[in-house]
């Protein structure tokens, strides 16, 4: 089985034998595909000690995030973080050695309220947050409702909601708790995260992996972060896992 996906003006072409994989791939993109854990592996990851410590420190070093994360924390809303390109981009610079700058795009802030899920509401806190910090992005959404959008079943918390993203470096988010501590939620762990691993979540790696494939090309990633690796699961490809 052959599955070619677009990147750029080039092709990825994943050709499996025997589960293994050749990348072929156009002349605008590098060939970086990394040899890569099972999907069911990634699944049952938890983020080290290491790495929860790290990214702690990161974030509470950077003073805009540490100010968007305070921001959130007083809404007061249950199951409440910052997720997305505002952790994963901050981890990404710092291995890069570039130096600290404002998140680029949206701050996505994700929330779990199974009663209000309306979405007049998130507009309402976008607004809320927008007063307080106009230069920034501001992007609301409940997950209690983001299922449909989605085509999924229900999820039962915003952790859950994240196994449900495209990338397992974009699924980690940051609060702030009642004690001023910086708690971490990464359903995948952050492996991939802190070792520049450009890998689609497990609900992209087959069906959706054309999805993955245009986010990587759109949002330039393998140009903007070079130490960036790509990797897919050749199991996953040929719908073995």
């Amino acid at each position: 089985m052959t599955r070619a996906l677009r990147f750029g003006d080039g092709f990825v072409t994943l050709v499996l034998r025997l589960g293994d994989a050749v990348a072929r791939i156009g002349p605008l993109v590098e060939p970086r595909l990394a040899a890569g854990w099972p999907v069911r592996q990634i699944s049952r990851m938890t983020i080290s000690g290491e790495h929860l410590a790290n990214l702690q420190s990161l974030l509470r070093r950077d003073p805009l995030r540490f100010e968007a994360l305070t921001i959130v924390a007083g809404l007061n809303l249950p199951d409440c973080w910052i997720a997305a390109g505002f952790v994963r981009d901050a981890v990404w610079d710092h291995c890069h050695g570039f130096p600290v700058r404002p998140p680029l795009g949206d701050v996505d802030v994700i929330w779990f309220g199974e009663d209000q899920r309306d979405e007049s509401i998130d507009r309402e806190i976008e607004q809320r947050l927008s007063r307080q910090r106009p230069h920034l992005a501001w992007s609301v959404k409940n997950q209690a409702r983001m299922h449909l959008r989605n085509a999924d079943v229900p999820y039962a918390s915003a952790a859950d909601a994240m196994r449900h993203w495209p990338e397992t470096a974009t699924a980690t988010g940051a609060r702030i708790d009642e004690a001023g501590a910086v708690r971490i939620a990464a359903p995948f762990g952050a492996h991939d995260l802190f070792n520049l691993l450009l890998r689609p979540g497990p609900a992209f790696a087959a069906e959706k992996l054309s999805i993955f494939a245009e986010r990587v090309r759109s949002k330039r990633w393998l140009e903007r972060y070079p130490r960036l690796q790509l990797v897919v699961d050749p199991f996953a490809v040929a719908g073995g896992g």
